[in-house]
């Protein structure tokens, strides 16, 4: 009898398996999990359709081997359903057999259970953190209201916990996530994006063959655009290798780094990029495996977790795409895509703030638009001689405000309570969502002239910009009286050419937003489990400030750039009142009697006006030249562009730091949180604007003519890494110029040839060197600040006073000036001209 029972068995099986009952019934078949399936590590569903004539309660279920019994089992005709439940994870094979006899039909699954953090909000290829990789498409929604077709879509448990609420909040530990709604209006990321990555074991980007900052040149070769390079980033619509080099986080933990993409230019505005990375090795050597849920969308594996189906169409068309440009999809073990804000959400109302404010300055009477100006005569006119600094000028103007606050308002007393201190006002906007002009504000500004004016006649004027955290309207009203006299000084040595001078009206007004009215000192080395009584009332105070508020609720970061934004309002306003000759409408401004330059003409002379600006007057003067529309010479002292890439390596920012890593210790969501800033700060400095500038890749600015741009760059800067500086180079489309102490920069091509209108030209100080006691100081090529701070020899501040340097400034702000060298050969500080302050030997960071 038992033989023939297990005949009979044997029979039903291959008669089951083959497809069909003994009479024509359902076939025995696992429809779920399927053969391979990613499923929940927790909950399995199961369902399995078995013949007519087979009772539920004969059916039987072994999970690795052991007897199980799913929960909830239910029929509904010939298909039963149930649910796994408990410890699922990692691989594991279902039995379901259709009988309890050991010789009963049988059939296997095999699944892999995955616990994943929170999918239903967060993406899902990289599960270490929520946001990574970062930017992709599952933040974003289609809107075909939007110049691109989609709008950011970050819910509100994905965002990280960088909210502290008032100051008291860094010792209590108290935490919030950010507010998405500021992010939600984005339609795409910043085209300067740093695109971030994570792999559980590790990435080794030299070991992987990735282009990576050299230590010895400090940048990077094409190496990413080689066909095998173990990342990609493409222009899906072109199919364009888009040049980048890559980094991991060094402030990164075991198992908590990020990997770091960085392009060698910006991205196009409103495009659609695809990144891949294959024939990677981690931190030991090893090939890096594709995490589960990738490698199931890219094999093609089913799941049962909605937020991954969720994601497959996506990720298989970027794979199909990336197979399109010659990528391998069976060799990536990472792919994802992300689009970039469009050219209107970067710029659009900034341009609307632009065209305000130049026909308001063109349509206000002078007396009503110069509210005060100040004259102080340093240099009475008997006196005077070309190139001797005259006057100085502090007055107000009244400018267009487009805040919801008036950025010019004064903090308010220590007394004050700390809740009752918001002045971090936004954009204002009408029903339409268009900007919104609210009133007027004064601004404050400040001027200096030199002698030449009341010589010789009207002198061309200027725009100042000032460094971080700097006072414009002074910086402005002193730049003829420190420049001048230096000038004369290097002619008497013979190391500027006789002749030159700095016979030009230079004025300023504030960066609002990261100005000197903008913030309080941050005492360095505070301990926040201990304050003391003094760190505790600078920390008050700095929280009362612009930045502070920024800093102790970071909701309130889209109100930086909008107010950088107003700050370039009240600059553009300043240029048009100097080109449109208003200001010689004021006795300030106009001669005074008894001079060779008749009683009452106006000393500025109208029709043309120029920048030059250091520092952060580098960075928002590059958004300042690609909007204002008759620039004609630009001049950017160490310079940078994208915020995101500049803060990780500057001297300045380790105060916020400290602070930042109180609010979030993790440096993967520092990071992440980082990211989100910049796509809100994109808006307000020059990482949105450059593709504008020389019209190269998109069109200038409507009513722009041609700007001619010499960007100056200090070698082994610690303030602003050089590396911004060639990012922005690259994207404006620059040369580098004859007498640039390096050669070969990525897309920064070396020019051949004599005298240019506009280029990129990097000066080594001699102050630091590679391989000498003196290489403390300088930047390390990973994402950090310099090791020792210096602010005796740092580059940063004293480049400029280079007099080969300085003649190339002069030479190029001459009427028809080209940009030349005046060093001897190389500017590599090998002898007095080529050094800071004309001097016989380097500054000495290690003396006394």
């Amino acid at each position: 009898m038992a033989a023939a029972r297990t005949l009979a068995l044997v029979l039903l099986s291959l008669a089951l398996l083959g497809g069909s009952g003994p009479c024509g019934g359902a076939a025995f078949q696992i429809l779920e999990p399927r053969d391979g399936a990613l499923t929940r590590a927790d909950v399995v569903d199961v369902r399995v359709r078995v013949p007519g004539d087979v009772a539920t309660s004969e059916l039987r279920f072994a999970l690795d081997g052991v007897p199980v019994a799913p929960s909830g089992l239910a029929r509904t005709g010939d298909v039963v359903t149930g649910q796994l439940t408990g410890a699922l994870g990692g691989p594991r094979t279902l039995v379901v057999a259709l009988a309890p006899d050991p010789g009963a039909p049988s059939l296997a699954a095999h699944f892999e259970g995955l616990a994943l953090h929170d999918p239903d909000h967060c993406e899902v290829l990289n599960d270490a953190e929520c946001l990574y990789p970062f930017p992709s498409s599952r933040f974003l929604r289609f809107d075909p209201t939007s110049p691109t077709d989609w709008r950011v879509d970050l819910p509100a448990e994905a965002m990280p916990d960088l909210v502290v609420g008032d100051i008291f909040g860094f010792t209590t530990g108290a935490r919030a996530p950010l507010d998405p709604t500021p992010y939600l209006r984005n339609d795409g990321f910043s085209p300067m994006v740093q695109i971030l990555v994570h792999f559980p074991a590790g990435f080794d980007p030299a070991a992987s063959g990735a282009a990576v900052l050299d230590p010895a040149t400090r940048t990077f070769d094409l190496g990413s655009l080689a066909p095998g390079h173990p990342t990609v980033i493409v222009d899906a619509e072109t199919g364009e290798r888009i040049a980048h080099f890559v980094e991991n986080d060094d402030r990164g933990t075991p198992g908590r780094t990020a990997t770091i993409l960085r392009p060698a230019t910006s991205l196009l505005p409103g495009r659609r990029y695809l990144v891949g990375v294959r024939h990677a090795v981690d931190a030991s050597g090893q090939p890096i495996e594709a995490e589960p849920v990738f490698a199931a969308l890219r094999d093609g594996r089913p799941t049962q977790i909605p937020a991954v189906e969720a994601r497959r169409a996506q990720i298989q068309n970027v794979l199909h795409r990336l197979e399109d440009h010659g990528v391998d999809p069976d060799e990536l073990v990472l792919a994802f895509d992300f689009v970039t804000q469009s050219d209107e959400g970067l710029t659009g109302e900034m341009l609307a703030m632009r065209d305000a404010a130049i026909a308001w300055a063109d349509a206000q009477p002078p007396s009503a638009i110069v509210t005060q100006a100040t004259p102080f005569d340093l240099t009475p006119p008997a006196q005077c001689a070309p190139g001797v600094p005259w006057r100085a000028v502090l007055g107000r103007i009244l400018v267009p405000n487009f805040l919801t606050t008036d950025p010019s308002a004064p903090v308010p007393p220590p007394a004050d309570p700390v809740g009752a201190r918001n002045t971090v006002g936004v954009l204002a906007h009408d029903a339409a969502g268009n900007v919104l002009q609210t009133g007027a504000y004064e601004a404050r500004f400040g001027m200096s002239i030199p002698c030449d004016a009341i010589l010789t006649g009207p002198v061309r004027p200027l725009v100042f910009g000032h460094g971080l955290f700097g006072d414009g309207p002074s910086d402005a009203s002193s730049l003829v009286f420190d420049l001048a006299p230096y000038v004369a000084d290097l002619q008497q040595r013979g190391l500027v050419s006789p002749g030159r001078r700095f016979d030009i009206a230079a004025a300023g007004t504030h960066w609002s937003g990261l100005s000197s009215l903008d913030i309080a000192p941050i005492p360095s080395g505070i301990d926040f489990s201990n304050l003391s009584p003094s760190d505790l009332a600078a920390l008050i105070a700095f929280s009362r400030s612009f930045i502070g508020q920024i800093f102790v609720d970071f909701d309130r970061f889209e109100a930086l750039p909008d107010r950088l934004r107003q700050g370039q309002t009240a600059t553009i306003v300043l240029a048009r009142l100097l080109e449109n000759g208003a200001l010689n409408a004021h006795p300030a401004f106009q001669a005074p009697a008894g001079g060779t330059v008749p009683a009452g003409q106006g000393l500025l002379a109208a029709g043309e006006v120029n920048y030059l600006g250091a520092s952060l007057g580098g960075i928002m003067g590059l958004m300042f030249t690609s909007l204002y529309p008759d620039i004609e010479r630009s001049i950017v002292d160490v310079p940078g562009a994208n915020f995101s890439l500049l803060l990780q390596r500057a001297k300045p920012f380790k105060a916020f730091q400290t602070v930042l890593e109180v609010i979030e210790p993790d440096p993967m969501r520092q990071l992440a949180g980082l990211g989100l800033l910049h796509e809100l700060w994109v808006k307000g400095e020059s990482a949105g604007y450059l593709h504008h500038l020389s019209g190269k890749t998109l069109p200038r600015f409507p009513g722009s003519g041609p700007k001619n741009v010499l960007m100056s760059v200090a070698k082994y800067d610690q303030q602003v890494t050089p590396l911004g500086a060639q990012i922005a180079a690259a994207t404006i489309g620059l040369e580098n110029l004859a007498g640039s102490d390096a050669s070969g920069l990525p897309l920064v091509p070396d020019r051949v040839g004599g005298p240019a209108l506009s280029g990129h030209v990097l000066y080594d100080t001699g102050a630091y060197a590679l391989g000498t006691p003196t290489e403390v100081f300088v930047p390390p090529v990973v994402n950090r600040p310099a090791p020792v701070d210096d602010n005796r020899c740092d580059p940063h501040g004293t480049r400029f006073t280079i007099p080969a340097s300085l003649e190339q400034v002069l030479a190029f702000l001459e009427p028809n000036g080209r940009i030349e060298n005046f060093c001897n050969g190389a500017c590599d500080a090998a002898e007095p001209l080529e050094l800071p302050g004309g001097l016989a030997a380097p500054c000495d960071p290690l003396a006394p």
